[in-house]
């Protein structure tokens, strides 16, 4: 008998889980579509142009459209672009579609590249990692600070990025064969990535392609000449388009110029003006902001991590100094951490692997912004979901006092209902607020109106207000927002999900625990 799958081997039970798996994939890809879709294209184009960046690259869009010169235009009568034009063909190609150069056709490349990016994380991730590890490292991705900020502008930073996390997953699954085939997808996207910001496109990639094989035993010149051929083959098109801007009449040697001092003199730091002149601490600062809210999980982490090292490294030296010394036990240590990482699943050390070598890449230059290091957040989201599933189990109350945390931070101390309740928005603000100061006043869940402090008379004013409700001594739930005497606290639904808590738990009294007979421990 031949399965749905094709493949007669498998069982029925087996296909109906493989199915149900599928399903639950597909149910958090559409969730992901939808959220994409509200967050950021509803209202891509309210907002005007707000920095110098933004009008710079939608001028040159637009001297396309004007002038009908795609390969290197010219703006304000004498101005060449310094970057490659896969950015502004894509602009060019909306708005000519649209009727026009405006705020929305420009910051639509970006946002379609964050959501392409997003989708691609997640059905990645999926697949190897299981759909709540992968759902919550897209949600992580999408949300924070720096890469949603990018996804709203008209920058090539964003679709860099998501060209180029786009390379390593699609190499990844080419490593997955053992390199056999034609890696078509991570051509294009290197190829692309190279006509966005040039060769720092390709070869950061395949960099930390290749340290991944040779870390899973790859011979180095096999993993070399394997991955040199895809990076020549990746360059041709941005080759072919420099061979096509030097022919310009306001391209030759003034062209060469400037891209010679953009990708090799800005890596060198001997560029003829300053720009973005940091030190490396710089990209720890901005990693640790640009990755807000979600920071405040790597700190309640590092406590864990620190006892976690420290314990592993005095048991080493425990063993060693009772026969060498300290020397023996560091050796040691290092050798059984080269170990572990060794050890450490394919998914999990690409990960690792890429968000190392990513940040080390960029700390190398004088120049640096916060936005070159977008494409190690979504491989980062990756661990900072591992640790919310880990605090979730082994923490509960230290992620259930982050998730308290940041509802006291978006509510501005109770003067606004919860962003995931919306029909709390009829409850008063003033209530809302007296009820933190500790005044004896419970809103009422879909009422608007306030409940006493007071047992009795709650309860008398439950029946009146809402008549379906009934006593909670038999069994009946009371739907009550926030914390108050001699009730349930309700914990908003990020924190039940967080937490494993239930969506309305219910406890019954100590009388009727006190009637059912005792539980046989035999």
């Amino acid at each position: 008998m031949v399965s749905r799958w094709g493949c007669p081997s498998i069982s029925g039970s087996t296909e109906k889980r493989i199915y149900r798996i599928y399903m639950r994939q597909r149910t958090g890809l559409y969730a992901l579509c939808i959220v994409c879709l509200l967050s950021l294209f509803l209202f891509l184009g309210d907002t005007l142009f707000n920095t110098r960046g933004e009008p710079r690259e939608a001028i040159v869009a637009y001297s396309m459209i004007e002038h009908g010169n795609w390969i290197l235009p010219v703006n304000n009568g004498d101005e060449i672009a310094f970057k490659p034009p896969l950015l502004h063909w894509l602009i060019a190609g909306i708005s000519t579609l649209a009727g026009g150069v405006n705020e929305l056709t420009s910051r639509l490349p970006s946002a379609l590249a964050l959501s392409l990016m997003t989708l691609g994380v997640y059905a990645f991730y999926a697949r190897r990692r299981g759909v709540t590890l992968a759902l919550l490292t897209a949600g992580i991705t999408l949300a924070n600070f720096e890469v949603h900020r990018a996804g709203m502008a008209c920058r090539v930073d964003m679709l860099l990025a998501a060209l180029m996390v786009g390379a390593l997953l699609a190499m990844y699954r080419w490593t997955e064969r053992h390199e056999r085939g034609i890696p078509l997808l991570a051509w294009l996207c290197l190829s692309g990535a190279a006509l966005t910001k040039g060769p720092v496109g390709v070869l950061l990639p395949c960099a930390v392609v290749g340290v991944y094989l040779l870390m899973r035993g790859r011979g180095f010149w096999y993993a070399t000449w394997r991955l040199s051929l895809l990076a020549a083959f990746s360059l041709l098109p941005l080759f072919g388009w420099y061979a096509l801007a030097y022919a310009e009449p306001h391209g030759g040697q003034r062209f060469l110029d400037l891209i010679y001092e953009e990708n090799v003199l800005r890596l060198l730091g001997k560029m003829t003006y300053a720009s973005h002149i940091n030190p490396w601490t710089y990209n720890v600062q901005t990693v640790l902001t640009g990755f807000l809210p979600f920071t405040l999980i790597l700190l309640l982490l590092l406590p864990a991590g620190c006892r976690h090292l420290l314990g592993r490294f005095r048991h080493r030296r425990k063993d060693a100094a009772a026969s060498r010394g300290w020397w023996t036990a560091i050796v040691e240590w290092c050798k059984g951490s080269w170990q572990r990482l060794c050890a450490m699943d394919d998914a999990r050390l690409f990960t690792l692997l890429s968000v190392v070598i990513i940040f080390v890449f960029y700390c190398i230059p004088k120049s640096k912004r916060s936005t070159y290091l977008l494409p190690l957040y979504p491989f980062l989201a990756y661990y900072v979901a591992e640790g919310i599933l880990w605090l979730r189990n082994r923490r509960p109350q230290t992620l259930l006092l982050f998730g308290r945390s940041r509802r006291c931070a978006h509510c501005h101390g109770g003067l606004f209902p919860h962003p995931l309740h919306p029909h709390r928005a009829r409850a008063r603000a003033p209530g809302l607020a007296a009820l933190h100061r500790g005044h004896d006043t419970v809103p009422l869940l879909r009422t608007g109106r306030f409940l006493p402090a007071n047992g009795a008379q709650r309860q008398e004013r439950l029946c009146h207000c809402a008549p379906n409700c009934q006593h909670p001594a038999r069994g009946h739930h009371l739907f009550l927002p926030h914390r108050c005497a001699r009730s349930k606290p309700y914990a908003p639904l990020h924190h039940q999900f967080l937490c494993g808590r239930p969506h309305y738990p219910h406890r019954q009294s100590a009388r009727n625990a006190a009637q059912r007979p005792p539980r046989d421990r035999r």
